[in-house]
């Protein structure tokens, strides 16, 4: 067996990060396609040693293997799908204290924007606390909203519509 001595590369600067994020972006109909047989794999590839080309011809940094970008990419992919959870728990999370203060980095808003449900998960059809606003619902706000309350005894309120 034998052992090559491996130069550790620099970490990705913020400028990388972008151009990686932007490059993914133009591929995205292909990288975060689903499917996963033979064509579709193959053409994944193919598109990263794309992307890996682009990325390297662009950047004036080190050189970075398709291999190393997609990992960077799934790394910050995995960053905010965390980060998303964490913020989801906070939501439903009792029992007082500060609430959790989480910010996306940029590129992180990109992923999830890119990745969709597989970072944010799908909405619930049945059983949600989800407030829809539906044009039945502005028209009946606009009704109950001329109404007018008055305070009333032991801190009720009684609504006076006006005639």
């Amino acid at each position: 067996m034998s052992v090559e001595n491996k130069t550790r590369v620099p970490n990705f600067s913020k400028s990388e990060t972008e151009l990686l994020t932007s490059l993914v972006r133009q591929y995205s109909h292909i990288l975060e396609n689903k499917k996963s047989d033979m064509t579709n794999n193959q053409l994944k590839e193919q598109t990263w040693s794309k992307l890996a080309k682009e990325f390297n011809s662009l950047s004036s940094f080190v050189f970075r293997s398709d291999k190393t970008l997609r990992a960077k990419y799934d790394n910050i992919k995995k960053r905010a799908k965390t980060k998303y959870s964490t913020f989801r728990r906070s939501l439903y999370g009792t029992g007082g204290g500060p609430s959790a203060e989480i910010n996306f980095s940029q590129e992180e808003e990109v992923v999830m924007e890119l990745s969709g449900t597989s970072v944010m998960g799908l909405p619930s059809r049945n059983d949600c606390d989800e407030i829809v606003i539906t044009k039945e619902t502005k028209e009946k706000y606009a009704e109950t909203s001329q109404d007018t309350a008055l305070p009333a005894k032991n801190n009720q309120n009684i609504l006076n519509i006006p005639q």
